[in-house]
């Protein structure tokens, strides 16, 4: 492994990379070097030193960099020449050292592994192609704050929308934020009739993991449900209520809302601390609740399934669980994106929606997706499959 600092980062004529031994100047780097201060490449450390409350202090942040700031305010300046030599030897073998030793270090290995693997996969999408009457249309009917998120999608002279980037560092959990282009994430479902395909008979087709963090909170204590997760629960109760209590009850116990919502669901005869209790008792909420707290107390944070570590005044299942479903979701993604390659199926992914993807597909080529998505897909790290469910957006 290499870690490769960016010329503009240090200010000098090449990069500068670093093996935890040797140093040298290089042009060029490989696709197996960590990169840092290359906006815009996968393999680039920022977001993930972000993520993991990680703060290298940038050459703009020293004494010198702040007065070189009075003067220019844009470009990159020479930090080589314009600051001490051995204050600027200093610093860069800081930075370099800094990276090195926390990226090398096991424990961080899912900012290195998993979250650049979620960041390539979100730089997989395309532009999507845009009904522009449609979007014209929805645009002048639109009075909220809907208005400006439709604004986002007009299309360019060839039809398609702005690219989107995608955020992992930006919340707590790494639930994903759109960094700048079109935001899909606040786009109503009912305005997504604006994409249409590319493709001259094709479908725009969004494919969603079933109940994805319940199955995720279920994997934490060593179960899997293959059916209807909440029909599974519903039967271990053996209670005479509905499936749409149980999933109330079951957002209840992992969410850590109060009984109250679920009360006017069920019938008076049944208590809601009972059936919240029971739940409970299912997901094994207080054993990983217990687990969580012996964690953060130890540790200042929790862990996600993954790696990632999730840093919050106090511990929280309902972090643990949102949090490892953002990188459970990827899993079944990229073994998505995998089987569509190895069948060689004509599909272009648009969007990710947290547990979803949206994707654009020839006609000739939809059973085929169908019939790999019949048995759901499996994540290595919760060893759990995720049953999916395919539905025409038009």
């Amino acid at each position: 492994m290499r870690i490769v600092i960016s010329q503009n980062e240090i200010g000098t004529k090449k990069h500068l990379s670093y093996d935890g031994v040797t140093w040298s100047w290089v042009d060029s780097f490989s696709n197996d070097d960590l990169l840092w201060g290359f906006d815009g490449l996968d393999r680039d450390l920022k977001d993930c030193a972000l993520a993991a409350h990680l703060e290298v202090i940038s050459f703009y942040k020293t004494p010198w960099g702040v007065a070189q700031n009075l003067v220019q305010k844009s470009g990159n300046p020479a930090w080589q020449q314009l600051v001490p030599f051995d204050a600027w030897k200093e610093h860069v073998s800081s930075i370099a050292n800094q990276l090195w030793l926390y990226f090398k270090d096991s424990t961080n290995s899912y900012y290195i592994t998993t979250l650049l693997r979620n960041r390539e996969l979100s730089r997989r999408i395309s532009k999507s192609a845009i009904h522009k009457k449609i979007l014209d249309e929805k645009i002048s009917n639109s009075k909220d704050a809907q208005l400006s998120v439709l604004k986002k999608f007009l299309p360019d002279r060839s039809g398609f929308a702005p690219a989107s980037t995608y955020s992992f560092s930006k919340t707590v959990t790494g639930r994903m934020t759109i960094e700048s282009g079109p935001n899909i994430l606040t786009l109503k479902k009912e305005n997504r009739k604006i994409f249409k395909s590319h493709y001259p008979d094709g479908k725009i087709l969004e494919i969603d993991l079933q109940s994805a963090e319940p199955r995720v909170a279920l994997s934490l204590f060593g179960k899997s449900v293959s059916g209807d997760v909440y029909s599974d629960v519903l039967s271990a109760l053996e209670s005479n209520i509905s499936r749409d209590a149980i999933k109330i009850a079951t957002l209840a116990a992992l969410y850590g809302a109060s009984h109250h919502t679920l009360k006017s669901h069920l019938p008076d005869s049944i208590s809601p601390i009972a059936v919240l209790e029971k739940v409970k008792d299912y997901f094994g909420v207080r054993h990983i609740e217990k687990m969580l707290n012996d964690q953060h107390k130890e540790l200042g944070y929790i862990i996600n399934t993954h790696g990632r570590k999730i840093f919050s005044e106090f511990p929280s299942l309902n972090h643990l669980v949102q949090s490892s479903a953002v990188d459970v979701s990827f899993d079944i993604f990229e073994s998505l994106l995998d089987s569509i390659s190895e069948f060689k199926i004509s599909a272009t992914p648009m969007y990710f929606i947290h547990d979803a993807i949206i994707l654009d597909v020839d006609s000739n080529d939809i059973e085929t997706l169908k019939e790999i998505c019949k048995d759901g897909f499996r994540s290595p790290v919760t060893k759990t499959i995720f049953p999916v469910k395919i539905k025409e957006i038009n």
